[in-house]
């Protein structure tokens, strides 16, 4: 009975020996490939540095990033004045007869007799990195129902021509360009060189050749990006003019984290091209394409796919369609009574505020679908899926501007609903009416979106970018098991 029982406990001590040595020669091999990758990464960061790539990449971005931040700070000031004016404005006591909606691309006058314009929705302090859609939110200034500063105080014929640089537009030109600048020419060079060949006969596995340049050319280019940036947000800070608080530095460092995430996708995207390249100069010359077709083509057609997939009128054909309902009204009024009777009047009239709050209503929701079909487009490709993404997490994205447009819909159907309560009242009565619903109109703002559910909208162009870097790096593994290093 004894002999069995010792050969099972010699037996279970055999099994957890050679358990613990394969455990142990694993940890060794695992600890080599860690002192390969790192030794790699090293070698490529070193070689970053004495080419100039970082200094000239830390040079040029930072000084977009500066130059950026004085921009877009000098145009912050100009809509903060724009806000207090129409504030100033909206204290005043006097009825204006429309509600307006100063779009970006036009105008609508919504006539109902009570309210003044809506108010100007406050600039985001975050706007100056990301703008996003907050200057699409600014409405003209009315002083009173017959003075008013027509467009927005901010704008520019210029801007139709060369676009605002902000911080989202420097991380979408530069920060992919100079990440495919980092490694187009990493696995070509060291072909070139003979370097590769050596470096793999000296036991560095293929793995751990690609995962050190991954490491480098990201290392490189997240320093590089980390310096610029807080340099920027350190001017920023210092200045004093945007009312930037620490309540948003986790949205700060947000727009970083992402930042760097689509980098790496264009470090991956170098690297994928470099291996599949023969040569440098050709790695260079496809690494360009590439980054035009992505950056610039792509984005623009998915714009152009949701404007034809989802078309909206003009504010001018909405604004012609809603007087040509009005007149029809007024005309089928006039043609029903000969004499005035304020009943049939109070009929029109009703009937007209239907009709156009119908129409503006189906105006709205029609641009908000176009506006989600192109989100929904441009977040397929990375340079659209970091400018939506960002814009998120600024607060300064489509929810922002579907959030305002609700707000400001909401404003116009109290003004309309108060109006109908006052028409049959006394008019004192009736203006005590109209001047409750007039004050908690203008004294109203919107509340911001709060961080969850910016986070929330930024879920679908991270998984977006995490998508593109995850193909691009088994592509690359794939590609450079077959890599002729010769």
């Amino acid at each position: 009975m004894l002999r069995p029982a010792r050969r099972e406990v010699v037996r279970r001590r055999s099994e957890c020996h050679m358990v613990t040595e394969l455990c142990s020669r694993r940890f060794i091999h695992l600890r080599e490939s860690l002192a390969q990758i790192w030794l790699i990464c090293r070698k490529d960061f070193s070689v970053n540095l004495k080419t100039y790539k970082i200094p000239t990449a830390l040079a040029v971005i930072t000084l977009l990033f500066v130059v950026s931040a004085l921009v877009s700070e000098a145009n912050y000031r100009s809509r903060l004045a724009n806000w207090t004016a129409n504030q100033e404005a909206q204290q005043r006591l006097m009825v204006s007869g429309k509600i307006s909606y100063h779009l970006k691309d036009g105008s609508i006058q919504h006539n109902i007799g009570v309210g003044k314009a809506p108010p100007v929705e406050r600039p985001h302090p975050l706007s100056v990195l990301v703008k996003g859609t907050d200057f699409d939110l600014d409405r003209e200034v009315s002083i009173s129902s017959m003075i008013g500063f027509g467009s927005r105080q901010d704008y520019n014929a210029l801007s139709t021509l060369f676009d605002t640089p902000d911080f989202s537009f420097v991380v979408k030109f530069l920060v992919s360009l100079f990440g495919l600048l980092f490694s187009l020419d990493a696995i070509t060079r060291e072909k070139e060189d003979g370097t590769l060949g050596a470096t793999l006969a000296h036991g560095a596995g293929r793995r751990e050749i690609l995962c050190g340049k991954a490491i480098g050319a990201s290392a490189s280019l997240s320093l590089v990006l980390m310096l610029a940036y807080s340099i920027g947000i350190a001017y920023l800070y210092s200045s004093g003019t945007v009312a930037i608080t620490w309540a948003h530095t986790t949205r700060i460092l947000l727009l970083l984290a992402m930042s760097m995430v689509y980098g790496l996708v264009f470090v991956l995207l170098g690297l994928f091209i470099s291996i599949s390249s023969l040569r440098t100069k050709n790695a260079t010359a496809s690494g360009l394409l590439c980054w035009g077709a992505l950056v610039l083509v792509l984005p623009n057609a998915a714009l152009l796919a949701a404007k034809i997939l989802s078309p909206v009128p003009s504010y001018s054909q909405l604004d012609t369609q809603m007087w040509y309902e009005r007149r029809l009204i007024q005309r089928e009024a006039r043609s029903g009574s000969v004499d005035s009777d304020p009943q049939h009047e109070k009929d029109a009239l009703f009937r007209t505020f239907e009709i156009e709050k119908r129409l503006v209503d189906d105006f709205m929701a029609r641009k908000s679908a176009q506006i989600e079909k192109a989100r929904q487009f441009a977040v397929l490709c990375p340079p659209g899926a970091v400018m939506f993404g960002l814009s998120e997490l600024a607060g300064t994205g489509t929810g922002a501007y579907r959030s305002y447009s609700e707000f400001v819909l909401k404003g116009r159907d109290r003004m309309i609903e108060s109006y109908k309560r006052a028409w049959d009242l006394p008019n004192e009565q009736g203006n005590k009416i109209l001047r409750e619903v007039d004050d908690s109109v203008k004294y109203s703002e919107r509340p911001t979106e709060p961080l969850t559910m910016s986070l929330r909208m930024t879920v679908f162009p991270l998984i977006s970018l995490i998508l593109w870097g995850s193909l691009l790096s088994f592509a690359a593994i794939f590609r450079f098991q077959r890599y002729d290093v010769q």
